[in-house]
């Protein structure tokens, strides 16, 4: 299973080191690390340590109003939304379009 710090690593590949990752996980949208710090800043959110990772977590009732804010403030966002069958969040980072083929 991949760890946060891992999906977050790999989702700023993919989107950029500046852009808000925010991952769907269960009831909640959920902010790592760096981004963690801007949501807490921009948003007036609190952050805690869940599981040994800085963490900003977002109700789902809230996460468009939260999402605007961020907006507003001139932030780019990236809502993850790859989740397993209990609402947990996945990242896929084997997809296709990030393999060479070898020929």
């Amino acid at each position: 299973m991949i760890s946060k710090t891992e999906a977050l690593q790999a989702m700023k590949a993919r989107r950029g080191e500046e852009t808000i990752i925010l991952f769907h996980n269960g009831e909640f949208f959920e902010a790592y690390e760096q981004d963690a710090t801007v949501v807490e800043t921009v948003a007036g959110l609190t952050s805690t340590v869940i599981d040994g990772v800085l963490t900003v977590r977002i109700a789902e009732t809230e996460q468009e109003e939260i999402s605007n804010t961020l907006l507003d403030a001139g932030c780019a966002i990236c809502i993850s939304e790859m989740r397993d069958s209990d609402g947990n969040f996945i990242v896929n980072v084997n997809q296709t379009e990030d393999y060479e083929q070898d020929e």
